[in-house]
């Protein structure tokens, strides 16, 4: 293979992601899907492209957390900060 045809890059590093945060309002999510690539999102040098939802301490606005992750799964910053905050919430995090 010459080039990647999917998710990845060729040498598997990480990188730090670019994103456009949407604004703040009355009508937060309660809902939040997210696909994990293994490509560093998971990761908390890449926590400011995190939904701000999931960023806060408090997530008792969300019903649903939807973490969908490649090998390895059940790994990184994003995932242990999502479990600990389901820990004690009666919200629903589901990981795929």
């Amino acid at each position: 293979m010459t080039r990647p045809m999917g998710y990845g890059n060729k040498d598997g590093e990480n990188i730090t992601y670019q994103y456009k945060q949407y604004t703040e309002s009355n009508h937060a999510p309660n809902i939040i899907v997210l696909d994990d690539a293994a490509l560093g999102f998971r990761f908390s040098m890449n926590r400011d492209a995190w939904p701000k939802t999931i960023q806060k301490e408090k997530v008792d606005n969300l019903d649903w957390v939807l973490l969908k992750m490649s090998s390895p799964v059940a790994n990184g910053d994003l995932f242990r900060s999502l479990t600990k905050k389901f820990r004690n919430y009666s919200g629903h995090f589901y990981l795929i």
